[in-house]
């Protein structure tokens, strides 16, 4: 974690801001109502990139051992990102998790000129802090440019995001989104098999029927349900556009999405993407081997997950 030996003062951090740009904010602090205190912002110099880790918050670690750090009040991202803004974001992924979401993510990290940041602590922060401003100035301070190297950025977001669009989308208008969709009984039971998921999301977007869900299985088929009707609606309203699983690499690469999140896909990179796509997401240094049959075959054993499936999942 952080030295404090490289903790510097507010007034040390703050006065850096205003002739360099090598800080990055890294998370957002919620208000101390005991202290009085108001929202704060935690800022590392971590360097540019590139990020190569499936979470950015795993990068995170690493560079944070010896990193110069300190906290301010959130006054200052706005004239940071005046004076230095970040790399322009041109698109974003929506997913419901474990859904091929990471080999997206790969994907358009395997394209020219491109910065991609996975499921980042901050921006999960910022979306449940600021909720009554714009969400620019804290993006741009986080995409932070590296020279000429970097033409556009994008974020893979965390799944719960999709239940944040409007808001996402209120600070930037007409950004492209699109939403990873995989079959909702193979993603069910790969969640089944982690402990907790979910129940660290923002409480304010919360569906009251997790309130009553009989067994933790019930409640993550009721928050897939959740982040499927999301999507559909964004979709229904032209503003996403719903990728499914079997359809990811062909759509990033042949497909449509290259217009709309603005890449070329030239030879060189073709292959390189293709080259991508060989190997597992999360692990590259293993081959991608498909497990929907074994995934399917896990469910047909267990009545728990295919009540859910049939209870929440089934119609959508």
């Amino acid at each position: 974690m952080m030295s404090p030996k490289l903790k510097l003062s507010d007034s040390e951090g703050v006065a850096e801001l205003g002739v360099q740009d090598k800080f990055t904010p890294i998370k957002i602090l919620p208000p101390n109502e005991r202290s009085g205190s108001r929202l704060r912002v935690l800022w590392a110099e971590i360097g540019h990139g590139p990020f190569h880790a499936p979470f950015f918050d795993e990068d995170l670690m690493v560079r944070l051992a010896d990193a110069r750090w300190f906290v301010s009040t959130d006054a200052p991202l706005l004239a940071y990102a005046i004076r230095s803004p970040g790399v322009p974001l041109r698109g974003a992924i929506l997913h419901m998790s474990r859904c091929g979401s990471t080999l997206a993510r790969n994907l358009l990290g395997a394209t020219d000129r491109s910065l991609v940041m996975s499921e980042a602590g901050l921006i999960n922060s910022a979306i449940a802090q600021f909720t009554n401003q714009s969400l620019q100035p804290v993006f741009s301070g986080f995409l932070r440019p590296d020279g000429d190297r970097l033409q556009r950025s994008y974020l893979k977001c965390t799944s719960w995001n999709v239940l944040a669009a409007d808001r996402i989308l209120a600070s930037f208008p007409g950004l492209p989104l699109v939403f990873i969709q995989r079959h909702s009984l193979e993603v069910l039971v790969s969640l089944s098999r982690t402990p907790g998921w979910g129940e660290g999301f923002p409480g304010g977007m919360n569906s009251p029927e997790l309130e009553h869900a009989e067994n933790p299985i019930e409640r993550i088929a009721i928050r897939l349900r959740d982040f499927l009707l999301a999507a559909r609606r964004l979709e229904q309203e032209g503003r996403c556009r719903i990728v499914k699983y079997p359809e990811i690499i062909s759509r990033f690469i042949d497909g449509d999405l290259p217009e709309y999140f603005g890449y070329d896909v030239d030879a060189t990179t073709r292959k390189r993407m293709l080259r991508v796509a060989e190997f597992n997401s999360k692990n590259p240094q293993t081959r991608f081997r498909p497990d929907s049959k074994d995934k399917q075959s896990v469910a047909e054993e267990s009545p728990a997950l295919k009540l859910a499936y049939e209870r929440h999942l089934r119609d959508l």
